[in-house]
């Protein structure tokens, strides 16, 4: 029992040492574990920021494509006003209302490029969260302009429905027939 003694003794006092000695031993790679757990943590918010630009790109580009389809209705609109006005329609107000819609428009359109601008900083930054509540508010403001600018459309559409139309004549009347 006494010569086993010192046989544990050394054995659990050298042990842990080889344990700790292993740990900040150098991969084959040539980096510490310590080096390997901090590679990982950088990859691992590089995918976070890959996802993020991901889904930015996918908003920004439904944003575009709504700007895209309210701006070919304002052209159509805009035509369709300038015949009515050929015709000897009063359209003032309504072509008013149209260039007040499309100043709107295009202050969202400018708005929308600022943001893939904004995004940059923010991954850039120091303090992301207060940064996203900022573009989140830009993006809600954003959406809000558009609601407007597609509800201002459709009211001078509204509008417009009755103002080409001919008045209609009773086909007795035309033949000399009175009622």
């Amino acid at each position: 029992m006494k010569k086993i003694l010192p046989l544990f003794l050394i054995i659990f006092i050298i042990s842990p040492q080889l344990v700790l000695a292993k740990t900040e031993q150098a991969s084959p790679a040539g980096n510490t574990v310590r080096d390997q757990v901090q590679d990982a943590r950088a990859n691992a918010q590089q995918a976070r920021f890959n996802g993020i630009r991901q889904m930015f790109n996918a908003m920004i580009n439904r944003l575009n494509a709504a700007v895209t389809r309210l701006e070919t209705l304002g052209s159509r609109i805009q035509s369709r006003l300038t015949k009515l006005e050929a015709s000897g329609v009063e359209v003032s107000a309504l072509q008013d209302d149209l260039n007040q819609a499309q100043e709107t428009l295009a202050g969202s359109k400018e708005d929308i490029a600022s943001l893939t601008v904004q995004l940059e900083d923010i991954l850039a930054g120091d303090n992301p969260k207060i940064a996203f509540v900022e573009i989140r508010t830009s993006i809600a403001s954003i959406k809000t302009d558009l609601k407007t600018v597609l509800s201002t459309y459709t009211d001078i559409i509204r509008q417009m429905k009755g103002l080409g139309e001919k008045p209609k004549t009773n086909p007795a009347t035309q033949s000399g027939v009175l009622e």
